[in-house]
């Protein structure tokens, strides 16, 4: 059985879909209270702003801002009291 290009899934196309699902899910167990952390993740993930608003479904501007505000946010759970 030979393969043609045809054959073959598109791995960028997969990969882009098995990490919005991971995203999605991620925010439906987090009660979408942290949705701005997901964003921060697939960020430092290396992707753009552009790639995360295409799987958040959100517009990049929002993205954008989203995870400017989520970095200038201390860290929960870092306090001492």
């Amino acid at each position: 059985m030979t393969s043609t290009s045809s054959d073959e899934p598109d791995v960028a196309a997969a990969l882009r879909g098995l990490l919005a699902l991971q995203a999605t899910e991620r925010d439906e167990r987090l009660g979408n209270a942290d949705a701005r952390r997901t964003e921060v993740i697939l960020a430092d993930a290396g992707l753009s702003t552009g790639a995360i608003a295409t799987l958040t479904g959100k517009k990049p501007d929002t993205v954008r801002k989203s995870i400017e505000r989520a970095r200038k946010k201390p860290a929960k759970g870092g306090s001492d009291g």
